[in-house]
């Protein structure tokens, strides 16, 4: 078992399709749909990552984000289907600095899981290709 990441998102075919991508390779992934069931997740359980939509229904990733990277003490990507210099400049005053913009080539999320597991000396850093040393 890998790294424990979280995925707070309020579609299930966008749950799926990270879960089925980032349990492919080892990660343990829990999925939520609410701000309140990610903050209780968070108080129970060991997260490495949590990966944040940006719009869900009646709140915002701009709420949780900064409030789950403080629980865990794991970074958080805040994940846009949409392109605005806004959502960006907005994020980076809620100190959110990493994003993933979908849809994306598979390659592309597991790259930024593994570089920010990385940075944030996980021990569950490996990508597809990595052997442990």
């Amino acid at each position: 078992m890998m790294a424990t990441i979280l995925i707070v998102d309020d579609s299930a075919t966008q749950n799926a399709c990270m879960q089925l991508l980032l349990s492919g390779i080892g990660h343990r992934v829990s999925c939520v749909n609410s701000i309140n069931e990610a903050r209780i997740f968070c108080e129970h359980n060991p997260v490495e990552l949590s990966l944040v939509e940006l719009l869900l229904f009646k709140n915002n990733g701009f709420e949780i984000a900064p409030e789950l990277q403080k629980i865990t003490g794991a970074p958080a990507v805040l994940m846009l289907s949409r392109r605005l210099e806004a959502d960006k400049i907005w994020a980076g005053a809620q100190r959110i600095k990493n994003f993933l913009y979908r849809p994306c080539a598979p390659e592309t999320c597991m790259n930024l899981v593994a570089t920010l597991l990385r940075q944030n000396n996980s021990p569950f850093a490996l990508i597809a290709g990595d052997t442990l040393r």
